[in-house]
């Protein structure tokens, strides 16, 4: 059989086929560590897409936008990354409403993403939405508040406000100290 070239009036039923596999072409190369060769993957398959990987299923296409997102953040294109990471908070917002833990993780991404950019007080702000949805949703102790509370560190550190870096970091290593095993990379990291 003739292959499927990206020129082709393609049925509906085949494209989510073709979508799907760009996307999971994208995670083989991730693995590989070849970032760019995901990123073209993962554009195929929005390219491809379109309108119709949001008819289709919002979830999934939040997942593209997230692995999008991290594409760009590690080939340091924070804007792009912040554009992507912004339509996963939309999709989220949309399907699972205000108080969902997947919105804390996005605050949470988009603050690093502004601190990248320079933006300390976008960054700020956005981490401070993650801190109290944590609050709301979180135990005390649980790993992803830590990581809020290192972003806040972070972010603390560059504006020289290092009485609440040092107060947000003591947080963080009592958090990891109890959750996680003594030779863990993230605790070892924290000190």
């Amino acid at each position: 059989k003739k292959g499927i070239t990206m020129g082709e009036n393609l049925s509906n039923s085949k494209v989510p086929i073709l979508i799907k596999s760009y996307y999971n072409m994208s995670k083989i190369y991730r693995d590989l560590g070849h970032q760019e060769k995901e990123r073209n993957n993962l554009n195929k398959a929005l390219e491809l897409g379109g309108k119709i990987l949001l008819e289709i299923d919002n979830l999934e296409a939040a997942s593209f936008y997230n692995d999008m997102a991290k594409v760009y953040k590690g080939l340091e294109k924070y804007e792009e990354s912040l554009n992507y990471e912004q339509k996963v908070f939309e999709i989220y917002k949309e399907i699972f409403g205000e108080g969902n833990p997947r919105l804390n993780i996005s605050f949470n991404d988009m603050a690093d993403l502004e601190f990248e950019l320079g933006n300390y007080d976008k960054a700020l702000c956005l981490a401070y939405n993650a801190l109290s949805l944590s609050e709301k949703i979180l135990e005390p102790d649980h790993i992803y508040f830590a990581k809020v509370q290192s972003n806040l560190a972070k972010i603390f550190i560059a504006q020289g406000k290092i009485k609440d870096a040092k107060l947000s970091l003591a947080r963080t290593i009592l958090i990891f100290e109890d959750s996680l095993e003594p030779t863990n990379p993230s605790l070892i990291n924290s000190y």
